[in-house]
Order: structure tokens, then C-alpha cells, then sequence
């Protein structure tokens, strides 16, 4: 039986003074494609930077990646296991957009070695795969918030981890790349076996995308089971306060929510 890949024991972060997450407690799996979902100030990036050791657990010991304590790892080791799109950042630096994907080749270097030739192929390959290549030399600060965004997932195809953690990483896309963004991620899920853990507003397509929703709300795990059993009525007030309609959709197995006052 293989050790998940993180392992959250009755986990606690404040930030400051402020209780942010209240023991919670999950597994993520080798292979998994997890969506996070809850209303804002629910926990939900706070969760994604404990689970990465970007910030502290109350208890560092009951953070475990690979069965190791998060605290216990150095940046690199962290580095060569899980990549992290954060929300689009307006600290931008004059980097070229290829620049920034091969620094992400970093944890895969010795301290004083540049970046090799198979690195650049690497790279050069997932500016492709990425649909980012017509941008390589276009700098940080000239790109639009969807074109940051696309760079950063890039980044984090090129990092060559075996987890990738996205932190609303769609949201300033427009609809056709918000799908080709999906696609690249269901095909690295799928083909490439890597887990796949996505914050995100958007539940419809949480539930279609994902295998597994897990609910954040009030710092608590309000919910962490199959799309299907969150799809109801009663999960999504739990979870979000409100009472919100779903509809069938044809040709979808799933039902949808649907803002209060339509229909």
C-alpha cells in the first residue's frame, strides 16, 4: 500500500492571531485529481501553502509529505515534489516568459550548475505543450493576467513534479483557454499519473473535472467524497450558507447549480 502523497493530521494554521484551518484532516493519494471548493475566506489557499509548507502548521508534525513532516524538508526536497500555481501576482519581474519556465528547473540542479541542454529541450518542449512558445520572449510585465496565468502552469508542467497545487489558476482565463488548460491537466492526470489538487469557485466544474471534492468553510473539512454526493442541495448549503438551485442538464450525469434567480 503506498504512502499518500500528503497526509493532513487534525491540522491547524493560524495567521497571526486568526485561526484560518481547525483540524483538518485528509489524505491525498498518488494519482488523484482533487478539486477545493468553499466560500471566500473559507481556508482554501491557506490550505494549499500548508500542504507545501509554505506556511506553518500549529503542529508541523502533523503535515506529512511522503510520509516525511512537511517542517522537516528542505525548499529543494519540496521542490522536486510538488508545484504550486499561485493566484495571479502583480509583483512582476522583467523576466522573458522562457526565462521564467527554465528557472523552474531549478530544484533539478547542483548549486553551481547552469541550466543544461536537455533542460532547455525540456522546457522548450512544454512552452509547446503549453501553447506558451509564441510568448518565450515577450517579458513578465507585458502579458495580461490569463497570459501570467498560462505562464505559471507552465512553469509548473516544467518543474517535472509529480503533484501540481493550483490556486484558482483559471479564474482570469477566457472560456477557450480556461478548456485548454483543463485538457493539458486531465492529460497530465490521466497520461502522466500526476496528482492534481485545484482551488477553485467554479463547483460545476469542479464536479465534472475532478474525482474528489473537498469543502472548505469556516476554516473546517465541511465535505471530502465523490462529486456526485456533493452535487446535492443539502452538501452545497452546508458548505456555502446559501440555498443554491440545481438543474439536470442534458447530456451530463451530473446535476448543475444555477444562480437563485434564474429560471
Amino acid at each position: 500500500m503506498h504512502t499518500p502523497l500528503i497526509e493532513l493530521n487534525k491540522m491547524s494554521c493560524r495567521i497571526g492571531r486568526k485561526l484560518i484551518l481547525q483540524e483538518v484532516s485528509c489524505t491525498i493519494g498518488h494519482g488523484e485529481r482533487i478539486a477545493v471548493v468553499g466560500p471566500n475566506g473559507a481556508g482554501k489557499s491557506t490550505f494549499l501553502k500548508v500542504v507545501m509548507g509554505m506556511l506553518p502548521a500549529e503542529d508541523g508534525e502533523n503535515v506529512k509529505m511522503a510520509g516525511v513532516p512537511v517542517n522537516r524538508l528542505a525548499r529543494k526536497e519540496i521542490a522536486k515534489k510538488v508545484a504550486y500555481v499561485p493566484q495571479v501576482t502583480t509583483q512582476l519581474f522583467p523576466f522573458t516568459v522562457r526565462h521564467f519556465v527554465e528557472m523552474a528547473r531549478y530544484a533539478h540542479q547542483s548549486p553551481w550548475e547552469g541550466i543544461s541542454a536537455e533542460d532547455r529541450e525540456f522546457c522548450k518542449n512544454v512552452l509547446a505543450r503549453t501553447g506558451m512558445a509564441e510568448f518565450a520572449e515577450r517579458t513578465l510585465d507585458t502579458l495580461s493576467g490569463g497570459e501570467l496565468q498560462r505562464v505559471w502552469i507552465a512553469g509548473a508542467v516544467a518543474q517535472g513534479t509529480e503533484m501540481l497545487l493550483l490556486d484558482e489558476a483559471l479564474s482570469q482565463m477566457d472560456y477557450r483557454f480556461q478548456q485548454r488548460a483543463a485538457d493539458l491537466l486531465a492529460e497530465l492526470n490521466r497520461e502522466e499519473k500526476k496528482t492534481v489538487v485545484q482551488v477553485t469557485h467554479d463547483v460545476n466544474r469542479a464536479a465534472l473535472e475532478s474525482g474528489r471534492i473537498l469543502a472548505l468553510a469556516g476554516g473546517r473539512l465541511i465535505f471530502d467524497g465523490p462529486p456526485r454526493e456533493m452535487m446535492t442541495e443539502d452538501v452545497l448549503h452546508r458548505v456555502y450558507g446559501v440555498k443554491l438551485r440545481l438543474i439536470d442538464v442534458p447530456g451530463v450525469e451530473l446535476p448543475m447549480v444555477i444562480p437563485g434567480n434564474s429560471l
